[in-house]
């Protein structure tokens, strides 16, 4: 003899947000075929007698929907997983809803919880970026290096802190020199931001030096640059270097 399997219960409920609403996925024990019985209007709770296991209970809670439509689940027949997309959404609405269905094809008594979905605002959109320009303030400091060969010169190994150097510019200078003798200036910039808002987030910063001054040797052998594009004055400390 078999039976016809009358009851399902629900074991899972997933959902996903949309763009404007939301995708649910219900996982039941058994094959049935689903229906999502939707509202907008809160569910009503009455008191009714039932009679429960030989006992009689005069006040048992009973929720019923009094405006709803329903939702059959995207598969075709009966599944072990129901799959309900929601769209048109209205934001900051709130809606209940349950599940009910059948087993081929028969309606059945079981019946999921009650659940309580409100659909969020989106967050605000990001300010715009802010675009500030700084100009270098006038106690950038600059720190010298002097070798007879390029190598030695670059890595810093012999420094010089200069008191002042082209005042009140300061400079970016590489190359050899007719002596054949390597300088490479260094420079410490500091720029003032307090005009930026306290909630403000630094993501990129760009440096442009604008050249208006530059010169060269005549030696086609050891020719030197030399940059020219902002200011120094006050002098750096070794320390500076090599932090």
């Amino acid at each position: 003899m078999t039976f016809q399997q009358e009851h399902w219960f629900l074991k899972d409920l997933q959902y996903e947000y949309l763009d404007d609403g939301f995708k649910l996925t219900a996982t039941t024990d058994v094959p049935c075929h689903l229906y999502c019985r939707m509202t907008t209007t809160p569910p009503r709770k009455h008191s009714k007698a039932t009679r429960r296991r030989g006992l009689n209970v005069a006040y048992d809670v009973r929720f019923c929907f009094v405006v709803y439509e329903d939702n059959e689940q995207d598969e075709p027949g009966d599944t072990l997983t129901h799959t309900f997309n929601k769209s048109a959404w209205p934001i900051c609405e709130t809606r209940w809803f349950y599940f009910l269905g059948s087993i081929m094809g028969m309606p059945s008594v079981s019946e999921s919880p009650i659940f309580k979905f409100h659909f969020p605002a989106p967050p605000p959109e990001p300010p715009p970026p802010i675009l500030r320009v700084f100009y270098a303030l006038p106690n950038n400091r600059t720190i010298r290096s002097n070798a007879s060969t390029w190598a030695v010169c670059w890595a810093g190994n012999l420094l010089t802190i200069p008191t002042n150097w082209d005042d009140p510019w300061y400079t970016l200078f590489s190359g050899a020199v007719l002596t054949a003798s390597y300088w490479a200036y260094r420079n410490f910039l500091t720029f003032d931001t307090a005009t930026l808002p306290d909630t403000a987030k630094i993501q990129s910063a760009q440096l442009i030096p604008y050249v208006y001054y530059a010169r060269c040797t005549a030696s086609t052998i050891r020719p030197y640059w030399q940059i020219n594009p902002g200011h120094q004055s006050d002098p750096v400390v070794t320390g500076d270097w090599y932090a």
